[in-house]
């Protein structure tokens, strides 16, 4: 929905930023960290900082674009969308390594993987 906002309301350098920092990946990419991380820590999933950690992001990304605020913070959202790109680019690199370890590949709840394997035989 929000793309489609940006689509009739924005111009094409801000269309080409959105798309080469892809801060949306960025915030899956923190999302799904951090709900990973939660569950091997502590065995449940812990949705809430998942989710305030993203949205707090996004909506300071969001504020700061404000054209009352844009000079004075216009730097913060530079800083974030650049963070977001960064975070991208260091993903793959890490994604290239951890795919070799299975503390990263293996499933994290097995008995649900042991179950559906079973379920298709």
């Amino acid at each position: 929905m929000e793309a489609v906002v940006y689509l009739f309301s924005t111009n094409v350098p801000q269309i080409l930023v959105r798309g080469v920092t892809s801060m949306h990946a960025a915030f899956g990419l923190i999302m799904g960290y951090t709900l990973a991380k939660g569950i091997r820590k502590n065995g449940k999933m812990s949705i809430m900082p998942a989710v305030l950690i993203a949205t707090i992001i996004h909506g300071t990304y969001d504020l700061v674009l404000d054209p009352s605020l844009i000079d004075k913070w216009g730097g913060l959202a530079l800083a974030l969308a650049i963070l977001c790109m960064g975070l991208n680019l260091y993903n793959f690199y890490w994604m290239s390594k951890a795919r070799k370890n299975p503390y990263y590949t293996d499933p994290l709840f097995p008995e649900a993987a042991i179950s559906s394997n079973d379920e298709g035989a």
